[in-house]
């Protein structure tokens, strides 16, 4: 939640730090990241 409110406050993200976290999640936790930022985040990418 505090990083929902910290990215709309200062906009997206590194793509790089974004990977990296990724990365460190199980899968269908990723897949629900990704999931909730194509739904409620307007810049939303998928991250491989």
């Amino acid at each position: 939640m505090i990083g929902a409110i910290a990215e709309a406050y200062y906009g997206p993200l590194d793509p790089d730090l974004l990977y990296k976290v990724k990365r460190l999640l199980p899968d269908d936790l990723g897949r629900i990241v990704d999931q909730f930022r194509r739904r409620h985040v307007s810049h939303a990418f998928s991250i491989v």
